[in-house]
C-alpha cells in the first residue's frame, strides 16, 4: 500500500468527481421560496424614536446618509473608545485588588463597614462610569470622550499605588 501525504488530503470518490463522474449539484430553490428561514413578514412601524426603518437600510438622523470621511472617523472613535475601555478595565482590576487587600482596619465597626463598602463601590464605579459615558455621549462624540476622560481622571486607583509599599 502506498502511503503518501497526498492521500490524507483526498476523500474516497474524489477521482471520479474530478473526471466528471460525480455530481456536484446544489438543490434548486422552489419557485417563490424565500432565502430566510421564515417567510412571514413582520410589521415594523416606520418611525421609532428618530430611527427610520426600511427594508434595505437603517438610518438615523445623527448619522445621516453617510459621507466619505465618516468611515474613518467612526474607526478612530472605535479605537479611542477601546483604549478607554482598556483603561477602565485596568482601573477596575486595580480597585478590586485594593478591595481584596484591605490593609486598614478601623476600630469603629460602622466606620470599618463604610470603608469596605466604599472600596467595593469603587470597584463597581469603573464599569458604571464607562457605561454612563457611552449613554451620555450617544448623540455627540465629543461629549462621550470628555465624559470618558473625566471619569478616568476621577477613578485613578490612588490607594493601589500608595499601599503597594
Amino acid at each position: 500500500m502506498d502511503n503518501t501525504d497526498d492521500e490524507a488530503l483526498n476523500w474516497a470518490g474524489d477521482e471520479a468527481r474530478q473526471r466528471g463522474g460525480g455530481t456536484w449539484s446544489v438543490p434548486k430553490r422552489r419557485e417563490g421560496a424565500s432565502l430566510s428561514p421564515s417567510s412571514d413578514k413582520v410589521a415594523v412601524p416606520e418611525l421609532v424614536e428618530g430611527v427610520k426603518l426600511t427594508d434595505q437600510v437603517v438610518s438615523t438622523p445623527s448619522t445621516g446618509s453617510g459621507t466619505a470621511g465618516s468611515g474613518a472617523a467612526s474607526s478612530v472613535a472605535l479605537v479611542v473608545t477601546g483604549i478607554f475601555a482598556g483603561i477602565y478595565l485596568l482601573f477596575t482590576v486595580a480597585w478590586l485588588i485594593t478591595a481584596l487587600r484591605d490593609p486598614i482596619q478601623i476600630a469603629d465597626p460602622l466606620g470599618n463597614a463604610m470603608f469596605i463598602a466604599g472600596l467595593w463601590l469603587a470597584v463597581a464605579a469603573g464599569p458604571a462610569v464607562f457605561a454612563a459615558s457611552l449613554m451620555a455621549g450617544r448623540s455627540r462624540l465629543w461629549v462621550r470622550f470628555v465624559c470618558l476622560f473625566a471619569g478616568a481622571l476621577v477613578l485613578i486607583p490612588w490607594p493601589y499605588f500608595t499601599w503597594a509599599g
